[in-house]
């Protein structure tokens, strides 16, 4: 594939997998439907990264920056929240459901300070995102310091959201934001 080629694929990537993530935050279309897409999507991601990396200069800042975000929306698309029913099962472990929130607020607050969605349904999400993190807290989620960090990191990610940018951000979304302005 040509290198204009994989900027274009990777271009309808991105724009498909922010429409996917948008969908999956609203609860609305078919959850199995964009499961399925979204493991193709991750398997395009993959052979794109191979191509990729024959690449140098500019070209592949911009290609790898494009597959970052298809991934970090693939992050929260292929999560055991976004998971079929009928796919699930086991229940969440505690190590497990704090990784999630810590990725799924990540890219939340990505999204709403690039204004990537309504943002009025990225500050609910936050807040219920919120509320699964006073829970995960109560369920032991200070018993460990790795889970400490990643809560105290996905709190002030969700703060970040429900406070409408409006709050410090944590110093993960304070890195990205810095290096897109590079």
């Amino acid at each position: 594939m040509s290198d204009n080629g994989i900027v274009q694929k990777i271009a309808d990537l991105k724009s498909e997998s922010k429409r996917l993530f948008n969908e999956a935050l609203e609860n609305q279309g078919d959850k199995s439907a964009r499961w399925q897409r979204s493991l193709e999507l991750n398997d395009q991601v993959k052979i794109l990264r191979e191509e990729a990396s024959s690449l140098t200069g500019p070209i592949r800042l911009e290609i790898e920056s494009g597959l970052l975000e298809i991934e970090g929306s693939l992050i929260f698309l292929l999560s055991d929240l976004n998971k079929p029913d009928e796919l699930l099962t086991e229940s969440e472990t505690l190590e497990q459901a704090v990784r999630r929130l810590y990725s799924e607020s990540y890219e939340l607050a990505k999204n709403f300070a690039l204004n990537n969605g309504d943002r009025s349904v990225m500050q609910q999400r936050g807040t219920d995102l919120d509320d699964e993190l006073v829970d995960l807290l109560k369920r032991g989620g200070r018993d460990d310091p790795e889970m400490q960090r990643l809560l105290s990191e996905a709190s002030l990610d969700i703060d970040y959201v429900v406070r409408a940018g409006n709050s410090p951000t944590s110093t993960r979304l304070a890195y990205y934001l810095m290096e897109l302005r590079r």
